[in-house]
């Protein structure tokens, strides 16, 4: 590891804290709290899908560097997707 990159793990975590103080909610910890469970699922269901996809390139591809390259791709194109989906204003 590079002596310059030392520093990181260690800072990066107190440089989040420090950024987060601002965003900290008023009262209560959810916005919208009847959705807490759609959002917790869908999160949960889409990493299992995605360690799903990930397993399945690495199983078929010889070369990991392809398979590094195909799950970027991948990557790039469902958030290019999601885009594209309409957030609604509150």
């Amino acid at each position: 590891m590079a002596p310059t990159l030392l520093w990181f793990p260690i800072a990066m975590p107190t440089i989040m804290q420090v950024l987060s103080l601002n965003h900290a909610p008023k009262s209560g910890s959810n916005l919208f709290f009847r959705k807490q469970g759609l959002i917790s699922g869908l999160v949960g269901s889409c990493g299992n899908l995605g360690g799903i996809i990930f397993a399945l390139v690495f199983r078929f591809q010889a070369e990991a560097g392809k398979g590094f390259w195909i799950t970027g791709v991948i990557c790039i194109v469902i958030n290019v997707l999601l885009s594209t989906v309409r957030v609604p204003e509150l």
